[in-house]
């Protein structure tokens, strides 16, 4: 029983850590605080299996990993083909390593990018990919055609795209 004890006491204190690696890994940032809540309650329940003297911050940082891929798949595993294929993807760039330069210019353009886009076109994507809203249930709150909501987001998707590959080259400069 003590070391459970301990170990809540270790976890309150990198917290933030594991808040920040469940932000990096969540499918949405809504998830972060299940993930958090679910590495605390696991690093506690198996509190006995761990060396708690030793590194804690690496272990748990790799459960926070491990937890959000779950997540990652439990999510994603009912969507349409189309937003698996997209979560995959931001999963497989956030799991190679880090050129924060890169990847910084590539954040940086694509807030650009995305200030630039009509309010209708920056709705969708919230909607869809920040909100998880499926298209079925996004057209219905539009009045639209769902074929028509797939079409519109492919679409936007192509433009961020081009603007993004193209301010990039510019050296984040938009003509």
């Amino acid at each position: 029983m003590e070391s459970r004890e301990t170990a809540k006491v270790l976890f309150m204190a990198y917290r933030h850590l594991v808040a920040r690696v469940a932000v990096k890994y969540a499918p949405s940032p809504a998830l972060m605080d299940d993930i958090v809540h679910q590495v605390f309650i696991e690093f506690v329940t198996k509190a006995e299996n761990w060396d708690l003297a030793s590194d804690v911050r690496s272990l748990l940082t790799v459960m926070t990993r491990n937890v959000a891929r779950r997540h990652w798949r439990d999510t994603y595993k009912n969507q349409p083909e189309k937003t698996r294929e997209l979560a995959d993807h931001i999963r497989q760039i956030l799991e190679e390593p880090e050129d924060d330069d890169h990847l910084k210019e590539y954040l940086n353009q694509m807030k650009l990018c995305m200030e630039l886009m009509p309010d209708k076109s920056k709705q969708l994507l919230e909607m869809h990919y920040f909100n998880g809203i499926p298209v079925k249930d996004m057209a219905a709150d539009l009045r639209l055609n769902a074929d028509s909501v797939y079409r519109a987001i492919y679409r936007i998707r192509q433009k961020l795209r081009r603007c993004i590959e193209m301010g990039i080259l510019k050296g984040g400069r938009h003509v």
